[in-house]
């Protein structure tokens, strides 16, 4: 089986005309967002192989958000090199780049380019900072996060400025705005909508669902989860759904480099159990939370957090030691009834609504 870099191998000769554009390309530029493409802007619009160029020359952006770790900088190191030669991509024109990161809590980045006369976004998803984390977190307990009002922004600026067909994509988070920008559209933007694709991106409150999703957008809209996806199966997803084969298991097959590829295209494969179990234990777990409970306990989290001055994942990690003492000051600072309660809780929640859905697939009661 073969993955992104064997797929622009073998079809990276064949331009779009010969072999149409596919899911497994659009990965490849929802991938293309986690990259620094700001040196590049300067010389906006020029072709991607360009502006590719003019990343790598550059010197690296010490900016938080940009941060990566080590075996995320070689595959994306690894996957640029293979677009520089390949011809399918060499007539893709890079449009524009954008990036914001607000330590309170909002961390967004986008990526435009043209493609035969269309324009594709891609958002990227979730990086390395704890900003970026803490707003994932918001997803669950706030009705609109800042990214994806800023994901509609982006689009409509977008839209403004090209007139034609237009499409959505993005990996994790960015596959979460995408969706929430396709279907937030004005009705004149969805007209011009082909598709909005989300790789394991989480999904939308149901009801956002109900009262957004027309049968055309429907239609345009899908999602793709690697087999045993563990961010894909939260919250609720529009009814294309296509379960991707990977070549890890566990939390590494959220990372898209792992998936499988054969023949131009993804390897289908069903659900996996674990994956399933995990979906109805999140779905139970937050129906016992309230979403005070829930914005509560990630304030709580993030202020322990943050108590160490790290910014990024990697700052944690390069500094476990010296974070002990701030986080334990942290915690014992915060040791309070009402926090205990909190704590409490969520542990017996999550517990029971594994306990609850145990039961369910042992009794073979899932609803499909």
């Amino acid at each position: 089986m073969g993955d992104l870099f064997s797929f622009v191998s073998a079809c990276g000769a064949n331009d779009f005309s010969l072999r149409p554009l596919c899911d497994v390309d659009r990965l490849i530029f929802a991938q293309l967002s986690y990259c620094d493409f700001l040196p590049a802007m300067p010389f906006a619009p020029c072709p991607l192989p360009q502006a590719i160029r003019a990343m790598l020359a550059a010197a690296p952006s010490p900016d938080a958000s940009e941060e990566r770790f080590a075996f995320q900088r070689s595959d994306d190191q690894r996957l640029l090199s293979l677009l520089l030669h390949a011809p399918r991509y060499a007539r893709i024109m890079f449009i524009d780049f954008t990036r914001l990161l607000c330590p309170d809590g909002q961390q967004f980045a986008a990526l435009t380019l043209a493609i035969d006369g269309a324009r594709l976004l891609a958002y990227r998803g979730t990086d390395n900072t704890l900003a970026g984390w803490k707003e994932d977190l918001a997803l669950s307990c706030q009705p609109c996060i800042a990214s994806q009002q800023e994901a509609l922004r982006y689009l409509l600026r977008q839209a403004q400025a090209h007139p034609g067909a237009l499409s959505l994509c993005g990996h994790s988070k960015g596959g979460n705005l995408a969706l929430y920008a396709a279907l937030h559209a004005p009705a004149d933007v969805q007209d011009r909508l082909a598709c909005a694709v989300s790789f394991d991106g989480p999904g939308l409150p149901s009801e956002t669902l109900e009262r957004l999703l027309t049968p055309v957008l429907a239609a345009r809209t899908r999602v793709l989860l690697p087999e045993g996806s563990l961010i894909g199966i939260l919250f609720s997803q529009p009814p294309q759904v296509r379960t991707i084969a990977c070549k890890w298991m566990g939390p590494l097959q959220h990372y898209p480099y792992f998936w499988q590829v054969e023949d131009g295209g993804f390897v289908d494969s069903p659900q996996t159990l674990f994956s399933r179990a995990a979906a109805l234990t999140m779905e139970k777990w937050l129906l016992r939370l309230t979403l005070a409970q829930r914005e509560q306990f990630t304030e709580l989290l993030f202020d322990i957090l943050q108590s160490t001055q790290a910014q990024t994942l990697n700052d944690l990690v390069r500094g476990w030691f010296s974070n002990t003492l701030p986080i334990a000051r942290a915690i014992l600072s915060r040791v309070d009834m009402p926090n205990i309660r909190l704590c409490a809780h969520m542990f017996f929640s999550f517990w029971r609504a594994l306990a609850e859905s145990a039961g369910i697939l042992l009794s073979g009661s899932e609803k499909p």
